[in-house]
């Protein structure tokens, strides 16, 4: 049997959930039956050299400044002028996939690329980050919903995100929920690999994970930890990602006298055992379509903290399976200082967290990924 030949183009491999996601996908998909190329367009980023052996890898090195011109003009004008990169997309396939859905989901409908199935996945929650969904209005909305016209299908990763998606640009798509593929034994047996040093600690521990940009609200977190050192609570915030508001929380910290209390420790390329040896799991995100790492984080069997946002809030059935807060100090003082002060509600949540877990079928979503493959 011929191998199907699958295209799949994200911006960069940057070390996010959604570019996790999709090596678990590629790691979980048979090379037996698909040749797979992978492009990234602005940059290889953290997470290239762990894309597995199998993937003919390209990278485009488009200059993210003619993007964002690209972008401009098109929010602005609604004159797509993506072609113009055309070039350096070529080739003939049976699936091409934009697993990052976003302008450069239109990278698809180049005249050198022949596809002859197009698929979007969308791993954002469109009304709930205010910032982003008031530009999907008047032409730029227009434009958007042209797009999605010349896609065979679109994959959302929550209900939610779904019904938002429905809300926001109409119900005349072929639109499927899949959750992301996880990749259970292998974040199992990643974070066996040891206890970091700088978790050795005698206190309660907290994690959080996430690229530094305001959407994941570590100010916040940050903020919160004031109030609890202020209260004479022992405790430790551990934060491993990066980004561009790192010398800015670091300030913050500094601010605030939080050095003994708060640690920034970068990106991690593998965040297990972290989150295996924290006691509590914690998020603060404005917005998240179907967070990786709390899918990830409950599988590890740990007591989670969340905010009040749709992925989270569909991942622990709206509180049943974790503590949910509104973005708000208070409310996130009250939820730390209640696991940091009552040990048996932290290990009420890590046995929610283990049966919460039994809904990540990898079996499941796979079918449904490789049914969505046949041409």
């Amino acid at each position: 049997m011929e191998k199907k030949k699958l295209l799949f183009i994200v911006p960069a491999m940057w070390g996010g959930g959604a570019e996790r996601v999709l090596i678990n996908l590629i790691n979980l998909l048979d090379s037996k039956e698909y040749t797979i190329d992978l492009m990234t367009v602005i940059a290889k980023g953290e997470l290239w050299d762990s894309i597995p052996a199998n993937v003919n890898k390209k990278h485009a090195n488009i200059n993210p400044y003619i993007i964002q011109g690209l972008s401009l003009i098109f929010r602005r004008t609604n004159i797509n002028l993506f072609w113009l990169l055309g070039y350096k997309f070529r080739g003939t396939y049976d699936v091409g996939i934009s697993f990052l859905d976003s302008i450069f989901t239109e990278l698809l409908f180049g005249k050198q690329l022949k596809l002859n199935k197009k698929i979007a996945v969308v791993h954002s929650s469109y009304k709930s980050y205010t910032n982003r969904s008031k530009f999907i209005k008047g032409k730029y909305k227009i434009a958007m919903c042209e797009r999605y016209d010349k896609l065979d299908k679109i994959i959302c990763v929550s209900k939610e995100s779904k019904s938002e998606f429905i809300e926001l640009f109409g119900d005349q798509y072929d639109v499927e929920v899949i959750y992301n593929p996880i990749n259970v034994p292998d974040i199992v047996q990643k974070s066996r690999e040891g206890i970091p040093e700088e978790m050795k600690r005698n206190c309660i521990q907290f994690v959080a994970v996430g690229s530094l940009n305001p959407v994941k609200g570590f100010d916040l977190l940050i903020r919160t930890s004031a109030l609890l050192k202020n209260k004479g609570y022992n405790f430790h915030l551990h934060i491993l990602g990066d980004g561009a508001l790192r010398n800015q929380l670091e300030q913050l910290i500094n601010d605030l006298d939080l050095k003994a209390f708060v640690s920034l420790h970068g990106f991690k390329k593998n965040p297990y055992p972290w989150i295996k040896n924290a006691d509590v799991f914690i998020m603060s995100s404005i917005v998240e379509g179907l967070p990786t790492v709390l899918c990830e984080s409950l599988i590890l069997g740990k007591a989670v903290i969340v905010s009040n946002v749709p992925g989270c809030r569909e991942l622990i059935d709206n509180g049943k399976f974790g503590i949910m807060c509104e973005r708000d100090e208070n409310q996130y003082f009250q939820a730390m200082a209640k696991c940091i002060s009552e040990p048996a509600v932290v290990e009420v949540l890590r046995n929610n967290a283990i049966e919460r877990s039994k809904i990540f079928s990898d079996e499941i979503v796979m079918e449904k990924y490789n049914s969505l493959f046949q041409v």
